[in-house]
């Protein structure tokens, strides 16, 4: 069963454009407590205003993402999984037309990352402190069409980042917190991304130039927040 969220605390939207043209691809989010008062991300990926592609229900603490259900819906169905943090370890589990299968990746040092857009602030600034960069657990999204291979666990390295320098212009984005800028670094086929990050690690947006000459642009629009100071994991 997917974790619900019982007291919300904070909510909002990314959207996406292209060369300066909206796109149709947006991204909902809510934050709170569960029933036992654990914190809780829920996101939806939505394509022309329809739920389809990524839903994530995650259970977070201090120190990151410890539990996750996804799910992938599009015109074939829908495919689940569910993720947990182990101290040695990730255990995943998914179904698809293979049927129910499980694998457990080992190591002390596996990031759960659930991909969305909400998730992204706190990732940025883990590597940003980190000279050797991390090692994500993430699912399979890259081939919908691969239904068993779809929401099967993946590792993937993401090289170090850093903040920008000082005299980097940063957008003029509507909030009350102080915004730092980072330059993120996803695996060797992306390009390299500025991001904005308000408080702790609530992404406001970022830029980045495709290898094919592109430029994209995210922003965090219809932002509600109920606390002082951002921070997702508290």
């Amino acid at each position: 069963m997917a974790f619900q969220v019982a007291q919300r605390l904070a909510q909002g939207q990314y959207h996406y454009w292209c060369d300066g043209r909206t796109m149709a691809v947006q991204e909902f989010w809510q934050l709170g407590n569960d029933d036992d008062g654990q914190r809780v991300i829920s996101g939806q990926r939505m394509l022309a205003g329809e739920p389809q592609g990524l839903r994530v229900d995650a259970r977070c603490g201090p120190e990151g993402v410890r539990e996750c259900e996804f799910a992938w819906r599009d015109a074939l169905g829908e495919v689940g999984a569910h993720y947990y943090q182990q101290d040695d370890g990730i255990v995943a589990k998914w179904h698809g037309p293979n049927g129910a299968q499980e694998r457990f990746l080992s190591g002390g040092n596996l990031f759960l990352f659930p991909l969305l857009r909400i998730f992204m602030g706190p990732l940025v600034r883990l590597l940003a402190g980190r000279d050797t960069g991390a090692d994500l657990v993430i699912p399979c999204i890259v081939d919908p069409s691969a239904r068993g291979k779809l929401l099967e666990p993946e590792i993937s390295h993401r090289r170090p980042g850093r903040p920008m320098p000082d005299n980097h212009r940063i957008p003029d984005f509507d909030v009350a917190w102080p915004v730092s800028a980072y330059l993120y670094c996803g695996d060797s086929a992306d390009a390299e991304t500025c991001c904005y990050i308000a408080g702790d690690d609530l992404l406001l947006g970022y830029d980045f130039t495709s290898t094919t000459g592109r430029r994209w642009n995210v922003r965090l629009e219809n932002l509600e927040w109920s606390t002082a100071q951002p921070s997702l994991f508290a």
